[in-house]
């Protein structure tokens, strides 16, 4: 799980030493505190508890660190998905070849998503299948609609369709569920406040 993770939020760190790094500092921590409070002379209880409290914090904190990055990532991607996916049809269109079209649609405007673009096309010039490509991608980042992107490209290139009028075509079916989703999260915000106040 940690090591998922860390691969979703971009850390180049192992699971092992992500883990080893966590538990070493957590009880240091944990050591210090306990000897400090020592000094001060406070309760036999408060002793071992707050130092207790402190290394399970830690814990927790540096286990949802890598999750709330990759979540962020996973945000910055879906909301420039549509446009990547939209040059990407504009590269295709102008002739050329869906690997080169992809490497092209890379732009620093995109965040995370231009340095994967990268790494894809980089593969798919040097030999790798672009199918086998683009799945590498979803093992970086974690999102569903990325993920669903990805399948429905790979079955369009495989089916022999039309590969630009598919992109353009996902790009705004991505845009329209962006639009669902803020009008979902609305209504249920509403249909929140007013139970609150009933």
């Amino acid at each position: 799980y940690i090591s998922s993770q860390l691969k979703y939020a971009n850390f180049s760190i192992s699971a092992e030493r992500y883990i080893g790094f966590s538990l070493l500092y957590g009880i240091s921590l944990a050591v210090v505190i306990f000897f400090v409070l020592k000094i001060l002379n406070v309760s036999q209880i408060f002793c071992l508890l707050i130092p207790a409290l402190v290394f399970f914090s830690f814990q927790i904190f540096m286990i949802l660190s890598p999750l709330l990055i990759a979540e962020r990532r996973n945000k910055v991607v879906e909301e420039v998905l549509p446009d990547a996916l939209q040059l990407m049809a504009a590269n295709c269109r102008s002739g050329l070849t869906p690997d080169r079209a992809l490497f092209l649609s890379a732009r620093p405007e995109f965040g995370p998503l231009e340095e994967e673009i990268r790494k894809v096309g980089k593969m798919a010039m040097s030999g790798v299948p672009l199918e086998k490509a683009l799945k590498s991608m979803t093992k970086r980042i974690s999102s569903n609609v990325l993920r669903r992107t990805i399948d429905l490209i790979i079955e369009g290139i495989n089916k022999g369709g039309e590969l630009a009028n598919l992109l353009e075509q996902t790009a705004d079916d991505i845009r329209h569920l962006k639009i669902l989703k803020r009008e979902i999260g609305s209504y249920v915000a509403m249909y929140a406040i007013f139970i609150f106040f009933a």
